[in-house]
């Protein structure tokens, strides 16, 4: 599959091929060559880049031995590298466009490199200002025709943040090992979404549900700058005091909290906990992680874990099924109903599930399948 045709499945997938490699670095080279597939590119290569020093740090496609002489010598020629590390994060450009034919051909880098190499053309993106770690990529084709079309520099628009986000996740990792990965392992399980947030805003990981949530767009995304929002001003306001909140500072202790964040255009809503989270052995210590969870209650509503209360309370099938239908509150009759059978076999059933449980009414029965119900997921 290539670029023109990366639906959402691809994307995500992608994205989340990134975080994983932040939580475990070795695995960037799969991350890449799975760019490279995307991309209908030969080759791509992390680069940590600045004005006194730049070197490939992981390559794909890549002769080695090219990757070597890049290092050592045409590193200083490259004016690809130059443009980059002139650029702010958030840059993308294609390298036909920002370096002319005529300039090429009289450069000792693409003359001596680029060309014996095979690099036609290739896209690249600054990700990062940061200097201490990759910051920028390098995706590259054979052909100067190959990225032509828009969705090259668009799809790796939509890359940045991610890219950024996880760089930043593989320095805390190397900071904090079994901390940040434990957490991290913990949010892929969450029957919910999840995110780990620093204290600039920035989503440093987010587990698959949360992918789902964003890429729908309809209450909550994540900006061009690699921060949560929200799609109103008042809700990103209200989203950024409740992370605020559960940062803390100098002057005030961290605090849980939450927040309903409305989406568009259907009225419901999302509700968003931020829970502060401690690294190290100083509540001082920088940046501040916040641990975000995002529920749909409509969707926490549908599944609803039936064989959980099964293994637990030993309910029948039908008994499960009845249990659920209280829990939604539709209703007695209603549940009748989609059982094909009369309201007093439902009565009797549930005075079944009354006795199992230790409950007498349908509100407590309800309090207690809402309490003892599972916040992992089965993965």
């Amino acid at each position: 599959m290539t670029g023109e045709s990366v639906g959402l499945e691809t994307f995500s997938g992608l994205v989340g091929s990134i975080y994983g490699s932040a939580v475990e670095p070795s695995t960037w080279p799969v991350t890449l060559r799975e760019l490279t597939d995307v991309y209908g590119a030969y080759g791509a290569v992390l680069v940590a880049g600045s004005r006194g020093y730049r070197e490939i740090t992981v390559g794909v496609g890549l002769d080695a031995a090219a990757a070597v002489r890049w290092n050592r010598y045409y590193r200083e020629l490259d004016p690809v590298a130059d443009l980059v590390e002139h650029s702010a994060a958030g840059t993308v450009g294609r390298v036909v466009d920002a370096i002319t034919a005529p300039e090429r051909s009289r450069s000792e880098f693409f003359v001596d490199w680029a060309q014996p190499t095979g690099v036609g053309d290739a896209v690249f993106a600054r990700f990062s200002d940061r200097t201490d770690g990759p910051n920028w990529l390098c995706i590259s084709s054979e052909s100067t025709h190959r990225y032509s079309q828009a969705w090259p520099g668009e799809l790796m628009r939509q890359l940045v943040p991610h890219l950024r986000a996880a760089t930043g996740i593989e320095r805390m990792v190397a900071e904090q090992p079994r901390g940040l990965r434990l957490t991290a392992d913990i949010l892929e399980h969450l029957d919910r979404g999840g995110l780990l947030i620093d204290d600039r805003g920035l989503v440093l990981h987010m587990n698959c549900a949360a992918h789902a949530i964003m890429a729908r767009r309809d209450g909550l995304s994540v900006d061009s700058l690699g921060e949560l929002s929200a799609a109103t001003p008042t809700a990103r306001a209200a989203l950024r005091a409740v992370i605020v909140r559960a940062c803390g500072d100098a002057d005030a202790v961290p605090t849980a909290g939450s927040v309903r964040i409305p989406r568009v255009p259907t009225g419901q809503h999302y509700v968003v906990h931020a829970v502060p989270i401690r690294l190290g052995d100083s509540s001082l210590r920088r940046p501040r992680l916040v641990l975000v969870t995002v529920a749909d209650p409509e969707e926490t509503l549908r599944r609803s874990p039936v064989a959980i209360w099964r293994m637990l309370y030993g309910f029948t099938p039908r008994e499960a099924v009845i249990a659920e239908g209280v829990l939604r509150g539709e209703g007695l009759q209603a549940v009748a109903d989609d059982l094909a059978v009369t309201l007093p076999t439902v009565r009797v059933h549930l005075q079944h599930i009354f006795q199992k449980t230790g409950t007498h009414r349908q509100a407590e029965l309800a309090r207690l399948l809402l309490a003892t119900g599972p916040i992992f997921t089965g993965r």
